[in-house]
């Protein structure tokens, strides 16, 4: 059976395909929308627990692939959204930050904050020992013909020629 429906889904053209998955969405939409409060609960949990069951056998570059796609997803609809939605999202973000924060105990509490220090602390050795490279200086002034870096601005040397 799975192979037949493979071959008929490989001999489909666009237009079947993208009437087959409507079709395959309004389905889901009155299944969804006949379900009870528990069934939902339960279909949830088997979507949780197979979601872990494929992360747990999947490989590294396999989770690379996956993480790599969720991104470029992510950053497709967050490029989209008004700006209604994009605040509306903020907002719920900073509801469940909070709800999670005031849900935590003080050890939790203490174990947040020693780790955001310990983030911040190896960003900041990390920069430290990172050399910084100027380049050559040779981007000439066109008023005092003075040699400057890439990066200084023109008026550095004679204030535009003043």
């Amino acid at each position: 059976n799975r192979l037949r429906t493979a071959e008929d889904r490989a001999a489909e053209g666009e237009a079947e395909r993208q009437h087959r998955l409507e079709q395959d969405r309004l389905r889901t939409a009155e299944d969804r929308a006949a379900e009870g409060e528990a069934e939902r609960q339960h279909r949830l949990e088997q979507d949780r627990l197979r979601t872990a069951e494929d992360r747990a056998a999947e490989g590294e570059a396999e989770r690379q692939h996956r993480r790599e796609l969720d991104r470029q997803h992510t950053a497709e609809c967050r490029a989209s959204e008004s700006e209604t939605v994009h605040m509306h999202r903020l907002d719920v973000q900073r509801q469940r930050q909070s709800q999670r924060r005031t849900a935590e105990a003080a050890d939790e509490h203490d174990l947040r904050l020693h780790a955001q220090a310990d983030r911040r602390r190896d960003r900041l050795l990390k920069l430290a020992h990172q050399p910084h490279v100027l380049g050559r200086m040779d981007r000439q002034c066109p008023h005092c013909g003075a040699l400057r870096w890439n990066d200084e601005p023109a008026s550095i040397c004679c204030h535009s020629g003043k």
